[in-house]
Order: structure tokens, then sequence, then C-alpha cells
């Protein structure tokens, strides 16, 4: 995700590309994609992830692009040692302030899923909500996943889920103008989205007005991401040196029609 940078202040913000996430939009951002102050994963979620490990010696859990704490959170407060890297130091200090209001610990690394440099240390790791298509280069896609097998233990599980953007074609070209209120806040954006067929590039525009214990402030947020069909994404964890376990649309255990499927979902298994 990229914001540009204006001012010091939360107001008209945009960052540059290694901030990422500005302090402000890290602290909205669940408000703006779940419409929750703070939003974490489903159960029906946790149960798919929980569900396929190994169950008795699955103990340490890296979360790749694990944000302000979606999945961090919840499996954290039930007992598993995980380890959150995020490109974003805003948004790992926003997923820090969650973990104390719950009394929880976890550890918490700024590096890019493409740099990170672990050796067998883990039973499983998770990369989910499309955080692997913002590398968008498949050699970095590539690089990124040979270094989540190099993390693995010896038959660690990895899960990755990424959206199909193509499901949402017709409304990508329209803009969308919503509200969101929140106990905390309210935002009024405007969002453009668009597709390159070419580059198979993702592309969202959001311009915000947002007002937050009695202060208002704006911004500018542009991200882009790389649409990663179904087959590309095995071909790039068997590059990777992965065994294809299981592929599936949400996290159901049936397949339908790839085009009607919200996101592709990925076990593979070092």
């Amino acid at each position: 995700m990229k914001i540009e940078k204006n001012n010091p202040d939360p107001g008209n913000q945009i960052c540059s590309e290694e901030e990422i996430y500005s302090k402000g939009l890290a602290e909205i951002y669940d408000a703006i994609v779940y419409g929750k102050d703070e939003a974490y994963a489903e159960a029906e979620e946790l149960d798919f992830i929980i569900k396929n490990l190994h169950p008795d010696n699955t103990k340490k859990i890296l979360d790749l692009g694990c944000g302000v704490g979606k999945f961090l959170v919840p499996l954290t407060s039930m007992n598993y040692k995980v380890t959150g890297v995020d490109i974003s130091k805003a948004v790992l200090n926003e997923c820090r302030i969650r973990l104390k209001k719950q009394n929880l610990n976890a550890c918490l690394i700024n590096q890019s899923a493409d740099e990170i440099d672990f050796s067998s240390q883990f039973d499983a790791i998770i990369c989910l909500d499309s955080v692997i298509c913002y590398l968008k280069s498949p050699k970095k896609i590539i690089k990124a996943l040979k270094n989540v097998r190099k993390a693995l233990k010896p038959g660690g599980k990895f899960f990755i889920e990424n959206r199909n953007l193509i499901s949402d074609l017709d409304f990508y070209a329209e803009p969308n103008v919503e509200t969101i209120q929140t106990e905390t806040l309210k935002i009024t954006y405007t969002s453009k989205n668009s597709y390159d067929k070419n580059s198979s590039i993702y592309n969202i525009d959001i311009n915000a007005d947002v007002e937050k214990n009695g202060k208002h402030f704006s911004f500018v947020h542009t991200e882009s991401m790389r649409f990663i069909y179904p087959d590309e994404m095995m071909n790039f964890l068997k590059i990777a040196g992965f065994d294809i376990i299981k592929f599936l649309p949400d996290y159901e255990e049936k397949k339908t029609d790839e085009n009607e499927m919200i996101s592709f979902v990925f076990i593979a298994e070092k």
C-alpha cells in the first residue's frame, strides 16, 4: 500500500512507498475495510486454519503480512506462539496496541515478505488477505514463496489466500461513494478501482474525509496489487518447491466455478 506524505499531521496524508501506511490510516484501516473499529478473523476462517494444521505439533506460526492483527491477535489468544511480519511500521504499532489491550505478547518484525530469512523455524505460515499480491512482480512473489518454504519446518503447512479480483470486474470502472460510521469515527470516502489486463495489476484510489474524536482530517490513498490466477499461483508454489495439498474457494471444502469464487485459498506443505 502506498500513501503520500504531505505533512506530519493525520490530514492530507500520502506516504512514501517505504512508509506504506500512515499512523492515521493504520488506526482506521479496519473501519474502511470491515466497517469496525477493530476487526478480527471470523470463526470460520480460524476454524479452517486450525482444522488443517497438524494438531499435535503446531506451536509456532508465522503471520506474513500480519497487518493490525486480524489473524495474529486471535491466534495468539489461542496460545499459539505467533510471529508477525509486515512491511509497515504503522500497522505493526497498531497491532502492538491491540495485543496490549488483551494482555497478549507476540514477536513483530518490520520486513517485506520477499526479505524474510528464517530457517526451519515454523510449524505453519499464513499469508492471507491477498498479501502476496502486493509484491506484484512474479520474481518477488517466487522469492517470497521460497523464503516461506525455507522458514517452515519439514512437513510444515503454508496457507495462502488471494482475492478473486476478476469476479468484481464490472464494479471496478465506476467510482463508489460510501459512508462508514463506527462507535468512534465517521468516514466518507470515494474509491475508484481499475484493472489492467495486460499487466494483471489492480489499482485502488481513495479520497476520504474522517471525523474522529471531534477532529476532522482527510487523506488520499493509492494501492495496487497483482491479480494472480489459480493456475499461476499453483505454478509459483511449485517453482518455490512446495507440494500442493488443497486448492479451495474461500474457506469452503468444495470447488466451484472459478469466476464465482470470492477468494482462492491454497494449502501447501514443505
